[in-house]
């Protein structure tokens, strides 16, 4: 702008002018905002507003509502403390204090089957309508208990250190580990905290249950009072009042309501996470314009750490129900926050809000809704099929459903550097660099500069576009299975970790093997970060063969059980060079007769998982059952029985076409993520 404003005076002046009454007409309609809200002072920021709102409606039982105790005749936030039923218990609480449920359940490109869509839910009002949770608390009687029964009880407030074991089948288990910057895990198994709502969900899914350390507060009695539904009632009723007709754009003022509302709750859990004692640093640094110096976040006048465990537990614990009473039939793709992917109809949907944590959560819809609806789903968007990379990384490929035009575009902080003429262009756009990506793959990001920037260069609030690496790859929240191919590009489902070592080891080591110049984008690159992994930690190259080659390998070359190896002296079985000429013709190349005389020093076996096993690994199943037959394989495959008929059918296949190559005669093929691969079926998806 300095050169607009030495070359271009009049136009300078101009746009000076405009972007000063833009500021001044915004400034009206905020002070036309204080007045229909009543309120005193004109706020300097939207979460002031919040608070003076929540303070207003709350009334003169403020400080009580809120747990906290202000020194006589003072109102400053850093002069107060929580009430001693808190402050004493503020480790456990805090540690309950989690952010929403993040997580892909799947990767990769995924078609709806049967004439079905994708479809994705949201619970409405989600937030807003948890803060309606809370009436007038006895903050100084806490109850300490160890007991199940006494931390499950709806009507209370509980929060818990517990140990928890879910039943192996278990799609989706409901309690959260806190792994600090790697997000929440949901294992099998472990240690958590959490709250009594998420206890109830747990038990639902018959999780066994011991109890390390409970806390309950009660509501005071003979009161039903809910001080803070009015506020959200003010927020509802404003941005009902504010709808404009198109679902795409919302006007200014909804979405200042809108902004307000969840402020409410930001307000209420700020801070709050500094007090925690889980692993990671929790706490938050923010810029103090006053000393030009970052400081430790602090609370706000309404923060209280019950309420943000509440809000967030009830939240986490109505998808997790909603999730666990889905039909093992219906796929899900993913889950954030407060809505989730999946193919699950209308009436599927229904049936699962019905357990008691829902029911909960309907009644509070009740009470802060503007029309008296208790609907707490709503129907946002629809696709045929869809790319999930990650958490928050989601993008139609073809639409479909009910509202084609509804895309599905979650960009996990990217942008492009060129925009396209539409969401959907924009999407297949980044389908297609996230195909073609390799290590050094880079877009942009738009961040804005920083408020220290601002106050030392007396700038605007501007943003600024970097080249960053890639973010996309699988975030390894959950483990994969069975992967295949589909359009060339790697797929899988994924089930639960068993417990937090098994994320933490996969995860850590996933991250040497990206640093070390790797990507992730078909079956063949995840079984040799399998193979590279299993060799140790390290920024090794990468391994020549799969996880279930070097199996394969490994096994006949020590002579396991039912691979027939020659030994001194006997005419009888394979000799090493025979191997090596037996496998190069099974397509398992680079394995020469002195690496088999160094795995034949090692007698322990190995094997692999079945739902670790590739399109490819299967081929090269089939070939080992026709040549050395089923012994062989059950020596290389754990639980083989999940696969052994996917090997059968192969190996009739490969019987049918006289070869041992499936592969023989063919060449790779260009497809449209701008790879060279080879044809693979979608073996394994749902």
């Amino acid at each position: 702008m300095d050169i607009v404003q030495s070359q271009y005076p009049k136009l300078f002046e101009e746009y000076a002018l405009r972007d000063a009454e833009i500021a001044l007409e915004w400034l009206v309609q905020i002070d036309k905002f204080r007045d229909l809200w009543d309120l005193f002072n004109l706020s300097p920021t939207i979460g002031a507003i919040a608070v003076a709102k929540i303070r207003q409606v709350v009334g003169l039982d403020d400080f009580a509502f809120f747990g906290i105790e202000y020194t006589e005749g003072s109102r400053k936030r850093s002069e107060a403390q929580f009430v001693s039923g808190i402050r004493n218990n503020l480790s456990l609480i805090a540690n309950c204090f989690h952010g929403g449920r993040n997580e892909a359940f799947v990767h990769g490109v995924f078609e709806a089957k049967d004439n079905k869509s994708w479809q994705d839910w949201d619970l409405n009002g989600a937030y807003t309508t948890g803060m309606a949770l809370f009436g007038m608390i006895d903050w100084e009687a806490p109850i300490h208990t160890d007991k199940l029964a006494d931390l499950i009880v709806l009507d209370t407030f509980c929060v818990s250190h517990v140990k928890f074991s879910f039943p192996q089948k278990t799609r989706f288990p409901s309690l959260a580990v806190d792994m600090g910057p790697e997000g929440l895990i949901y294992p099998l198994e472990g240690e958590a905290y959490v709250t009594g709502y998420e206890l109830c969900v747990a038990i639902e899914q018959g999780a066994e249950l011991q109890i390390l350390a409970g806390l309950r507060f009660e509501i005071e009695q003979n009161t039903n009072r809910r001080p803070l539904v009015d506020f959200i009632q003010a927020v509802n009723k404003g941005r009902s009042e504010h709808k404009t007709p198109s679902e795409s754009s919302k006007s200014p003022m909804e979405l200042l309501f809108k902004e307000c509302g969840n402020s409410g709750y930001g307000k209420i859990a700020q801070g709050i996470a500094r007090y925690k004692t889980t692993s990671g640093n929790h706490s938050k640094k923010t810029f103090d314009s006053r000393t030009g110096e970052n400081a430790e976040l602090e609370e706000s006048q309404i923060s209280n750490p019950v309420f943000a465990a509440m809000i967030t537990g009830l939240l986490r614990a109505v998808v997790s129900e909603i999730l666990a009473n889905l039909p093992q039939s219906i796929a899900v793709l993913s889950v954030t926050t407060d809505g989730w992917l999946s193919d699950a109809s209308e009436r599927e949907v229904i049936s699962a809000t019905k357990g008691p944590i829902c029911s909960l959560f309907r009644e509070l819809r009740g009470f802060v809704s503007t029309d008296g609806s208790a609907q707490i789903t709503e129907f946002k968007n629809t696709a045929k099929t869809i790319l999930i990379c990650k958490t928050r990384g989601a993008f139609t490929i073809e639409p479909g459903g009910e509202k084609p035009k509804n895309v599905i575009l979650a960009k996990a902080g990217h942008r492009l550097e060129t925009p396209c003429t539409s969401d959907l262009e924009t999407g297949r756009e980044f389908a297609r660099i996230f195909g073609a990506r390799t290590a050094e793959t880079k877009l942009y990001r738009k961040d804005f500069i920083s408020l220290r920037e601002q106050w030392a260069t007396a700038s605007d609030l501007i943003d600024r576009t970097k080249l960053a690496k890639l973010s996309l790859e699988y975030d390894w929240k959950r483990r994969p299975a069975h992967p295949n191919e589909n359009f060339g590009l790697l797929r899988f489902n994924t089930r639960p970790w068993n417990n937090i070592d098994e994320f933490r080891n996969f995860r850590h080591a996933f991250n040497d093997w990206r640093e070390a110049g790797n990507v992730c984008a078909t079956t063949y690159d995840l079984s040799r970060f399998y193979e590279w992994k299993r060799k140790g930690s390290g920024k090794r190259a990468p391994s020549d063969h799969s996880l279930f080659e070097s199996v394969v390998v490994h096994n006949w070359a020590s002579g396991q059980k039912g691979f027939s190896t020659r030994v001194r002296g006997s005419s009888k079985g394979y000799s090493k060079a025979e191997i090596t000429t037996v496998l190069s013709r099974m397509g398992v190349s680079h394995v020469t007769v002195k690496k088999l005389e160094k795995l034949a020093s090692n007698p322990e076996g190995r094997q692999v998982c079945s739902e670790d096993m590739t399109n490819n690994d299967l081929w090269l199943a089939a070939h080992i059952l026709l040549v050395l037959g089923d012994e062989a394989l059950k020596t290389c495959i754990s639980k083989y029985h999940e696969c052994s008929f996917s090997i059968h059918k192969k190996a009739i296949n490969l019987l049918e076409i006289n070869t041992l190559n499936p592969f023989e005669g063919t060449s790779p093929k260009s497809c449209i993520w701008g790879r060279s691969v080879r044809e693979e079926t979608s073996e394994g998806a749902f």
